[in-house]
């Protein structure tokens, strides 16, 4: 150990100062790099948005950037380069690019990921800030073992305001005159609200098209859109759209004296009333009372006049318009539906004016309403509900005149032109006439043609048969049609003519024969 010290010792005095200065670098190159917590490499690029426009007098100019994280330190980029890997500490970073008269960000991303196309960026803000000497903020997230790469696009500076004016103040509804408007311009992160008559301030982005679009809106529509520069007067609009609620607008280059004014004009949405109709083919009385149900978004509207069930009550071969003329916006859709009408109706059909209005419609059944979706026009919408009338159906009745047990089971055959029925049915108790053996209320009331003659015949095991009445039930105004044609008590028949609604029988038998 001396020898090899004194050997170093007498050394030439140049070649211990070439040591001194290459052992530190090779000791910092060798040694292994301290592990970080989290972070690791950020690369800052610059471009310009299109190098062969206006934005081209860009090309010579040279952006300065600096790393929140990283304080001191800067980095001077001009367009088209990149920064070598820098090594920033924790798991985000914020890129400020400071700032320069006349210049604008259009925009910034940040990508990484073994593909280097997954998004990094976790805010930004493009807005021009001289105050605070910052063109523009990008927040990324860095991830270890990767780089990400954050580019700021720039652009040359131009000034846009937006205004809001009513082409039409006619505003029944309120939704013009009570309304806050909200506007986005492609491309930037802002949200601008406006009145009716308001102006934005100026706003500050890159020259040359821009598109700016009027987030939708209830109850109003755009009817026109202006755009102009404010020192010459030219027309600055390319392109816009009534339905889309957006304009292109040339934006000038400049400062803020000679910025571009764009104005969104609108109106009212046009609005409609609803008028309900009731028809009825066939056998009925005129002005019998029909009730319906009117929603809005599976919500039930006002009571109008009484109506129970439903809201809104129509008669036969009349029509009413909901709720005195209420006023709905123009497509508005609306559920009308017939409660479940009178035994002896169904609805066949269902039709509106204008035809287009009708978006669907399901005719019902005996268990379930008949419903229409409609779509509200301008001015009246009518509704028209038909039904078809000149139906009724059987109910058999056994009652016990004294002496018949309790629980006695009595046998009937029921027969008209349509087909045979048997039903038991025990002293005491009523069976309507349905599709099947069991007496389900969900199972489809056999219906009959007002009219038809039906034979009713019970086997009177062994008791007689001292009363068969007839009356109908469930029909307002009584049912037309209906009655007995004839009875024959010793053999316990009847013969009937079914009348609309329900025609209910009833055969009364008392003690032994």
């Amino acid at each position: 150990m001396y020898t090899k010290l004194r050997t170093v010792i007498n050394l030439p005095l140049t070649v211990l100062l070439v040591l001194a200065t290459l052992l530190p670098m090779l000791a910092a190159v060798s040694a292994p790099r301290a592990a970080k917590a989290q972070g690791d490499d950020l690369e800052i690029c610059k471009e310009l948005r299109d190098a062969s426009g206006l934005d081209a007098s860009l090309a010579d100019t040279e952006f300065v950037f600096t790393i929140d994280e990283m304080p001191g330190m800067s980095w001077s980029l001009f367009p088209g380069e990149c920064t070598a890997p820098i090594d920033v500490p924790g798991d985000s970073a914020t890129v400020r690019e400071q700032y320069q008269p006349g210049v604008i960000v259009a925009d910034i991303t940040a990508l990484g990921g073994s593909q280097g196309n997954t998004n990094r960026l976790i805010s930004r803000n493009m807005n021009p800030d001289p105050d605070a000497n910052t063109l523009g903020v990008a927040r990324v997230a860095v991830v270890e073992g990767e780089t990400t790469l954050v580019t700021f696009t720039d652009a040359v500076l131009g000034y846009i305001q937006i205004c809001k004016e009513a082409s039409d103040t006619n505003d029944p509804l309120g939704y013009l005159t009570n309304n806050d408007f909200r506007f986005r311009i492609n491309g930037r992160d802002d949200t601008y609200s406006l009145g009716i008559g308001e102006c934005t301030d100026l706003i500050p982005v890159p020259y040359g098209q821009v598109t700016v679009r009027e987030l939708p809106d209830t109850g109003t529509m755009l009817t026109d859109v202006e755009a102009e520069a404010i020192q010459t007067g030219d027309n600055m609009l390319v392109s816009w759209s009534a339905s889309g609620r957006w304009a292109i607008i040339n934006v000038v280059a400049g400062d803020e004296t000679n910025e571009t004014v764009v104005t969104f004009y609108n109106a009212p949405m046009p609005t409609g009333v609803l008028k309900v109709c009731k028809t009825v083919s066939g056998a009925y009385q005129s002005l019998l009372p029909f009730y319906f149900t009117v929603r809005q978004n599976g919500n039930v509207l006002p009571d109008t006049n009484g109506a129970a069930p439903g809201n809104l009550t129509v008669r036969a071969g009349r029509c009413v318009i909901y709720n005195g003329g209420m006023r709905f916006l123009m497509n508005t859709r609306l559920s009308v539906s017939e409660e479940l009408p009178y035994l002896g109706f169904y609805v066949n059909d269902i039709s509106t004016n204008p035809a287009g209005a009708l978006l669907s419609e399901n005719l019902g059944s005996m268990y379930s309403d008949a419903v229409a979706l409609v779509a509200i026009s301008a001015n009246v919408t009518t509704v028209t509900f038909n039904d078809v009338g000149g139906f009724g159906a059987l109910k058999i009745c056994k009652l016990n005149g004294g002496g018949v047990p309790s629980g006695t089971a009595f046998r009937f055959l029921i027969t008209n032109e349509y087909g045979t029925w048997v039903r038991n049915i025990r002293v005491g108790y009523c069976n309507l006439l349905r599709a099947n053996l069991d007496n389900d209320p969900e199972l489809e009331i056999v219906r009959f043609p007002l009219g038809t003659p039906t034979m009713v015949d019970e086997a009177t095991n062994g008791y007689s048969v001292t009363n068969i009445t007839y009356s109908p039930w469930g029909a307002s105004p009584p049912a037309p049609y209906g009655g007995i044609i004839s009875t024959d008590l010793g053999a316990g028949t009847a013969n009937v003519r079914i009348g609309r609604g329900i025609n209910v029988l009833r055969f009364t038998n008392s003690g032994g024969e």
